[in-house]
């Protein structure tokens, strides 16, 4: 992915213009080696951070996690919040392990091995740099520096408010790989939620008899999977309810979550990091989670939806940071104009 190199060739373009920008952090050569340690070669990751010692760390909370939290803590209050002979039918049903801690636990990669963590590693890098680029623009022209971070840098901006609060993350700094950060991810309502819809959602397959041995055509796979993310929110709004007359969970529900967890994996998707398979693509999912529950939305869970699918429609590649002639043309000519000014 070239995104951080085409970002260091803009940025250095704008610092002709802006050598403001220098002083304020003086970090040029620091991020030449920042893309070259961690977003040019992923490899050198293993090197610094120990995989087989998370590996062997975030097992052990493994354990406590699926005792403590994923059966008494999301389990149990689901299952309790539904009508007695859904429960009874779902009950046969136990999983053997807690999903999202897993994928922390295993520090899993993706079909073209980049590991997760790197794909979060370049939003915030992103994020970081272009509100250095924005600073130094705006001393020169604030309205020039807001056309910049709402044009140029709006999809990154949308990636940063999603990842930072994503589960892998921790008190919304970067992850640190060689901490148990399953035992982090246990107590955080993120992770929580996340975790309460893809159980949700497994559960709604067998409740829907969707069998994962028959063999059927991707069509149908696909509409099972529509199907059972519909009867899942069902599920967490109604347990939503529950909870406000008694019942007892470790997080309140948050609905607006689901959007957010499906706008990282559609920004995941359309950088090639997600592999293609029976479900469909993130944008079909969430749109039609929202126009079937979307009558039992809050009116700031119903904004939330529409604002993410929204952003769904940016252009959401990563790599695609491209400073337009145009605003460099405004940029060179305010500065021309401030410098020969008496």
């Amino acid at each position: 992915m070239g995104g951080d190199k085409e970002f260091l060739e803009a940025l250095e373009k704008y610092y002709k213009y802006c050598p403001n920008i220098k002083t304020d952090l003086d970090f040029i050569g620091e991020i030449k080696l920042d893309y070259e340690l961690y977003g040019h070669d992923t490899s050198k990751l293993g090197k610094l951070y120990s995989q087989e010692n998370l590996k062997t760390n975030s097992r052990l909370w493994l354990i406590a996690i699926n005792t403590n939290l994923l059966k008494s803590k999301i389990v149990k209050p689901l299952l309790n919040s539904l009508d007695t002979d859904i429960r009874s039918k779902l009950e046969k049903f136990q999983f053997e392990y807690s999903y999202a801690p897993k994928i922390n636990a295993e520090f899993d990669t993706m079909t073209n091995k980049v590991i997760i963590y790197d794909i979060l590693h370049k939003i915030y890098r992103f994020y970081a740099k272009s509100k250095i680029i924005e600073r130094g623009i705006h001393k020169y022209d604030p309205n020039l520096a807001d056309e910049f971070i709402k044009g140029t840098c709006s999809h990154i901006f949308k990636f940063y408010d999603v990842a930072k609060k994503h589960p892998y993350d921790n008190k919304n700094r970067l992850p640190k790989y060689n901490l148990p950060i399953a035992a982090r991810l246990a107590a955080k309502k993120n992770a929580g939620m996340y975790e309460l819809f893809i159980l949700a959602h497994e559960y709604a397959h067998v409740y829907r008899g969707h069998k994962a041995t028959e063999k059927i055509s991707e069509s149908v796979a696909r509409q099972q999977e529509i199907d059972a993310d519909s009867k899942a929110v069902e599920w967490i709004i109604n347990l939503k309810e529950n909870l406000k007359n008694g019942s007892e969970m470790h997080f309140t529900p948050d609905i607006s979550l689901i959007a957010d967890e499906f706008m990282l994996v559609h920004v995941l998707e359309v950088n090639g990091i997600l592999k293609e398979d029976y479900h469909p693509k993130s944008k079909e999912r969430l749109q039609n989670i929202y126009e079937n529950v979307k009558d039992k939305l809050t009116d700031s869970e119903i904004e939330s939806f529409e604002n993410t699918l929204k952003d769904m429609d940016l252009n959401c590649k990563i790599e695609n940071f491209e400073i337009s002639e145009e605003l460099e043309e405004k940029l060179k000519n305010i500065i021309e104009n401030t410098e020969n000014s008496p």
